[in-house]
């Protein structure tokens, strides 16, 4: 049963077992973690230690669910660029008062230093726009302590 800050639309497509025996071993630099976000987002950081994030792709369908998924952002920030490029897949046709964006102002609103916004104007910049544009966010760690920096000042952002 979907909780009423859910977007009407459920999930219509799943990974299925022969898809994840294949895709699994393929991995070379990446971990396929499953399960649910309440379940496993929580401990993401200490569990993986991945190197700073610096993109997150939300596809969470249901509100609990994008609700849960942003709790990765309540982690050290120093796990994080200090600016975090998000996608968010089940905002387009939807409003602020249901799904992942009613998470994402709830996120905004419990968080004085933490913030999650649009990259308002995507699509004008971009030679060949596209629907996901829409959909692009950043998550700003206003109190991290690269936050002014340059990120070509900072020894662990250059590639």
């Amino acid at each position: 049963m979907l909780d009423n800050e859910s977007h009407p639309i459920p999930p219509t497509q799943q990974l299925s077992g022969t898809a994840l025996t294949t895709l699994q071993p393929s991995l070379r630099r990446a971990k396929l973690v499953l399960g649910d976000f309440a379940n496993t987002v929580g401990s993401f950081i200490v569990t993986h230690r991945p190197a700073p994030i610096a993109f997150v792709s939300v596809d969470a369908d249901y509100y609990s669910s994008a609700g849960a998924a942003l709790q990765l952002f309540d982690a050290d920030s120093q796990a994080f660029l200090p600016r975090v490029l998000c996608y968010f897949d089940d905002i387009l046709g939807t409003n602020s008062y249901v799904g992942e964006l009613l998470a994402i102002d709830e996120f905004n609103a419990a968080h004085k230093a933490v913030k999650i916004a649009p990259i308002h104007g995507l699509t004008l910049t971009r030679r060949v726009p596209a629907f996901w544009n829409a959909g692009m966010h950043v998550l700003y760690f206003f109190e991290h302590r690269d936050y002014n920096r340059h990120t070509g000042d900072v020894p662990h952002f250059a590639g």
